[in-house]
């Protein structure tokens, strides 16, 4: 017997089989997609750290000021906007991808924070 077509129960099991897969795959992407989200953000608290030491660095008249408490902890953006990655026209201050939001990014002395995965 010579069959050219396929038959009904062939196209189901063929369907399953790709729904099974294609569910798989999603759940695996979004483990993954998760995963990245988190490490970017723990890349743009470092960044923010790492901005604030700079800055430290580069002014320690004022850094000392801010230590022995006769000068405000808080920096604005201008002050930090030197020391951040694409540093061109406008700066890109870091964000959490995850819609987080960053406490003490500008604040000398504390440690930055985002408010869906902690510091690093």
């Amino acid at each position: 017997m010579n069959r050219s077509a396929l038959t009904l129960v062939e196209v189901l099991v063929a369907t399953t089989i790709v729904a099974i897969m294609s569910a798989i795959g999603v759940a695996a992407y979004s483990t993954y997609e998760t995963a990245g989200m988190k490490s970017l953000c723990l890349t743009n608290l470092r960044a923010a750290e790492s901005a604030k030491g700079a800055w430290a660095s580069d002014h320690p008249a004022r850094y000392s000021a801010i230590q022995a408490g006769t000068a405000s902890a808080t920096l604005s953006d201008s002050d930090l906007a030197p020391y951040y990655p694409n540093n061109g026209p406008a700066p890109l201050m870091p964000v959490c991808p995850s819609v987080g939001i960053y406490s003490n990014s500008h604040t000398i002395g504390v440690k930055t924070s985002c408010s869906l995965h902690g510091s690093f």
